[in-house]
């Protein structure tokens, strides 16, 4: 995460941390009114950055009752890294089969091979000229409602396999200017809406990339080169929407 994400998330916990709920600003007191219909004007709160690890970016403490946000910023729209082994096993586990698994690899490492190892990177049209229909295939697979339910979550809300702190509340943008949106109702538009059909391997809206391209017979971060990334390219867009179906 890039300083300016740290630091934004350093102005929420310092615009909610041992204040009274009626002094915060109106968004924050909107999610935790949602959170706690009952809370008083007087009742204090204490705010704090939980690990790096998990989803959550903040946390607010109501006495010993967790209310769990991430905050998204920034024009990248990057949700959720990972190693691309573990991806490829949790799509096994949730029934992406094997050709399919196979397509997803060679889109990733994108020089011809399932494991990085060719000599260099292979345009897309010229890697799938004969390989549309399985991208087709694959792509109707990943887009099944009880495999995209799960992979919701674990972009965006969970976290890979061995967190169990889940995110309530998503937040874009800073602390005097956000919109969010809580996992009930992101979940809900993200299996309910129809999205423009990608050529590339996606999930509803997010696009599964890989995060290091190949430059001539290497990666340049040999790690990064097996890495996969997940977009949520117009997020603000997205979330918008979201918004506005709930007024």
């Amino acid at each position: 995460m890039s300083n300016y994400g740290i630091q934004n998330e350093k102005d929420f916990v310092n615009a909610i941390n041992k204040k009274p709920f009626k002094e915060l600003p109106p968004g924050i007191r909107e999610i935790i009114k949602d959170k706690f219909p009952d809370i008083r004007d007087d009742e204090v709160l204490e705010a704090q950055q939980p690990n790096r690890y998990g989803k959550p970016d903040v946390v607010i403490w109501r006495v010993n009752k967790p209310l769990y946000i991430s905050i998204k910023c920034g024009s990248t729209g990057v949700l959720h890294t990972e190693r691309i082994k573990s991806f490829i096993l949790f799509c096994r586990k949730n029934g992406i089969s094997s050709l399919s698994q196979k397509i997803i690899l060679l889109y990733i490492y994108g020089d011809g091979t399932m494991d990085g190892s060719g000599a260099q990177k292979i345009p897309f049209f010229t890697l799938f000229r004969n390989k549309m229909d399985y991208l087709a295939k694959t792509n109707a697979e990943l887009n099944r409602k009880e495999f995209m339910e799960k992979a919701i979550d674990r972009f965006i809300f969970f976290g890979t396999e061995g967190r169990v702190t889940r995110v309530d509340y998503v937040i874009y943008g800073t602390v005097n200017n956000f919109i969010w949106a809580k996992r009930e109702d992101i979940i809900n538009f993200l299996i309910s809406t129809e999205f423009t059909p990608l050529k590339a391997p996606h999930i509803g809206p997010f696009t599964i990339q890989p995060f290091a391209t190949k430059k001539r017979k290497k990666y340049e971060n040999t790690y990064k080169g097996h890495v996969v990334q997940v977009k949520w390219k117009y997020m603000v867009f997205d979330m918008q929407r979201i918004v506005y179906r709930k007024v």
